[in-house]
């Protein structure tokens, strides 16, 4: 049974209009109105819909968070790596640099300890060597030493000759008088020479010889020529014809002249009949190198006294002497005598 909505009295089946208050009562399309089923229905699925919006709405926003907590990782992450990278770059720049201050301050220190020794070297009086390094010389000013003249000496074979370097002496002209002078003077080797020939001489030949050195403090130049001369009917045992004192007398003599190119024979080591004859020939084979007798004054006086003697004050000692096969025999036989009745005292001055 349904009931007027206006009075709520009962209404007969299908009527139009409430029998009791005259209400017109609506009429349904059935078509168009849904019933409470569907319309339960239609808002379920509104519902639904909602939710299916909302749903989409919050996986779109959240997806769309995520991209953006994903693209600011990413970003966090190159700024990480760039920062790594910069922070590589500057420590490698900062390591760098302490490595270059370093070795700068290593490179100062060494040359720091090079310029001590150095100073420290030049400050010191050097010591006398072969080497002609050594030759130098202490102050601001170079001394000028200039080969003045040459006196050859010559071993000579029938009509030829060899200039004997060892014997031949030379002169010089120095703007110093110092002893530092005089040391390099006595430090100038024969090696130092160049000679144009030195063998193979025939009389009236021309021989030009030079020297061109120098070091921190010196400098030594010169050139010189000369004719060759000699006695082509000289022979190095025609002195044997004088006797000993003649030959020791003379300032340009040896007891034995020959004793550094031959052996001495029993003859000639039986005309020594004296000490100090025996003591000057022993000597006169160091003296031909240039040895510095500092601990004989009386001998070292005696050989200043020839021509053909060149001190080498560096050449003070046995151990530094180079004997020829000739010197090193000759030396033991005249050893042989000091043994006998020829032995001296090394102490004793000379009589000549």
């Amino acid at each position: 049974m349904k009931f007027c909505p206006e009075c709520g009295k009962p209404l007969l089946e299908d009527a139009l209009f409430c029998g009791h208050c005259g209400y017109r009562l609506p009429v349904l399309d059935e078509e168009k109105t849904p019933n409470n089923d569907s319309r339960e229905e239609t808002e379920h699925n509104e519902e639904l819909l909602q939710d299916e919006e909302v749903k989409t709405v919050k996986e779109l926003a959240q997806d769309e968070a995520e991209e953006t907590v994903q693209d600011e990782l990413e970003d966090n992450e190159e700024a990480i790596n760039n920062n790594s990278e910069n922070n590589i770059k500057q420590g490698n720049k900062k390591w760098k640099k302490i490595m270059l201050i370093i070795l700068a301050i290593a490179l100062v220190a060494g040359l720091g300890v090079v310029g001590f020794h150095y100073l420290n070297k030049k400050s010191q009086p050097s010591s006398s060597s072969t080497s002609t390094t050594t030759l130098t010389s202490k102050g601001n000013k170079k001394i000028h030493i200039t080969l003045k003249s040459v006196e050859p000496q010559y071993s000579v074979n029938g009509e030829y000759a060899d200039i004997d370097l060892e014997k031949t002496k030379y002169k010089w002209e120095t703007d110093d008088k110092s002893e530092e002078a005089q040391r390099i003077v006595d430090g100038i080797k024969n090696e130092y020479f160049k000679y144009s020939q030195t063998t193979n001489l025939k009389n009236k030949d021309t021989v030009t010889v030079s020297i061109n050195m120098s070091g921190d403090d010196y400098i030594v130049t010169g050139t010189k020529t000369f004719n060759v001369k000699f006695d082509e009917e000289h022979s190095e045992v025609d002195d044997d014809d004088r006797s000993i004192e003649e030959r020791v007398r003379d300032k340009q003599g040896y007891v034995f002249e020959n004793s550094d190119t031959t052996y001495l024979t029993k003859e000639q080591l039986a005309e020594i009949k004296t000490k100090d004859q025996l003591r000057i020939a022993i000597n006169e084979i160091y003296a031909r190198h240039g040895f510095y007798f500092k601990r004989k004054p009386t001998i070292q006086k005696y050989f200043e006294s020839k021509t053909w003697y060149v001190k080498k004050e560096w050449l003070d000692s046995d151990s530094q002497m180079n004997w020829s096969i000739y010197e090193d025999a000759n030396l033991k036989a005249l050893a042989k005598l000091r043994k006998g009745n020829l032995n001296y005292d090394p102490n004793e001055p000379l009589e000549y």
